[in-house]
């Protein structure tokens, strides 16, 4: 989707309709979030309660989100003075979110910001990452109500000049599925409607639960077999971007193992879905094809059909440094060729790889298959 071409008096119009503010800090970043809708505002103030400032010192992003129509009936969120209209207002909060931290990742060049959970023992931290439906966020809240730490479930920030890991804390999204679910009392939590989860504070579970900033020790990642899915089945990646860009996606499909299934239009935003063949590198090689084009990617995920079986027993083998270094280079979230991060590292993939073998040399790192959740929780525990 493009942000709309608006004139400025325009702008300013709308923006005059957000009378509800708060102020936060993400990343030491300062983002104002301003809206008309006060349920809007009351869950980002419930979301990020953590990251709530109260000053408005330091350079700073601003982000208007306007559930009352604006342009051809939608809502729409305003960022950097660009506007995107938003058909579903109830995707107003999914949206926003992505647009914020994806214009955060630009911004932010004093932290390798990785997404995975982190939770931490005797101040040591153990980060925690893999695909979605891995089961992340069910083995991070085994492994608090066992007396660790929390320190995310969605971010990790690794700073720069000493590598440690700094906590950040927003809400857990909870998914139906969870053993937590059921515990929950869901008429105070927020309804993700996008991502089919409900929003809850880990202390508000575990009270006294939020751990500090920690040297990490350990590098888990969560992977899968092929033994637990049919040669048959193929797996999807899902694209949505800013604006749509054929060139980038005849590139794709001009790898014999990818499939375009179809395009389409959902809240303004432009959405891909790729086939790809079973028992084939074609998901690396897609992930591999959207470096450089960080900047008009909205989201992207491989729908799995390997999911763990979460039924058997887990399984887990050391990774050697270098591999390990690779794939979260690869998983890295602030990389864009325009960020901050890569201006610091002079342009050069080579050094940024450097610092993050360097890094990762320090880390005791492991592939872990996922089974049941007590024996993979045992695993981690005997680490």
């Amino acid at each position: 989707m493009n942000a709309l071409n608006t004139d400025i008096n325009t702008l300013d119009d709308i923006k005059k309709k957000a009378i509800y503010k708060r102020d936060f800090s993400f990343f030491n970043y300062h983002v104002a979030i301003a809206t008309d809708s006060r349920k809007i505002i009351r869950v980002f103030e419930e979301m990020y309660s953590k990251f709530l400032k109260h000053d408005q010192s330091g350079n700073c992003l601003d982000c208007y989100i306007i559930k009352g129509p604006t342009h051809k009936k939608n809502s729409s969120v305003i960022l950097n003075n660009e506007l995107y209209p938003i058909a579903d207002p109830d995707s107003l909060v999914f949206y926003s979110e992505l647009l914020i931290f994806r214009a955060l990742y630009k911004y932010v060049g004093d932290y390798f910001i990785l997404h995975a959970g982190v939770i931490s023992r005797d101040g040591k931290g153990f980060i925690i990452t893999g695909p979605s439906s891995f089961g992340k966020t069910t083995l991070v809240m085994e492994l608090v109500s066992r007396g660790y730490k929390f320190l995310s479930d969605e971010y990790c920030s690794i700073r720069l000049n000493d590598y440690f890991v700094e906590p950040f804390p927003r809400s857990l999204g909870v998914k139906k599925g969870s053993p937590f679910y059921s515990a929950l009392d869901r008429k105070k939590c927020f309804y993700h409607k996008n991502e089919k989860k409900i929003s809850v504070g880990c202390d508000n579970i575990y009270p006294g639960c939020i751990g500090q900033p920690c040297k990490p020790y350990c590098l888990i990642i969560l992977k899968s077999s092929l033994k637990n899915r049919s040669l048959k089945d193929k797996q999807i990646f899902a694209l949505s971007l800013l604006k749509d860009d054929r060139e980038f996606v005849d590139k794709i499909c001009n790898n014999k193992s990818i499939q375009l299934l179809d395009k389409s239009l959902d809240d303004n935003f432009i959405f891909y879905r790729f086939s790809l063949a079973p028992d084939s590198s074609a998901a690396k090689t897609i992930q591999e094809l959207c470096v450089g084009h960080e900047d008009n990617i909205l989201s992207q995920s491989v729908i799995l059909d390997d999911r763990p079986d979460f039924n058997s027993s887990p399984t887990i083998k050391a990774m050697s440094k270098f591999d390990a270094s690779l794939e979260v280079l690869k998983n890295l979230l602030n990389r864009s060729q325009e960020g901050n991060l890569y201006n610091r590292f002079k342009k050069q993939n080579s050094l940024m790889l450097h610092t993050m073998v360097g890094f990762i040399n320090n880390l005791d790192c492991y592939e872990l298959e996922p089974g049941t959740l007590k024996e993979t929780a045992d695993i981690i525990d005997s680490l």
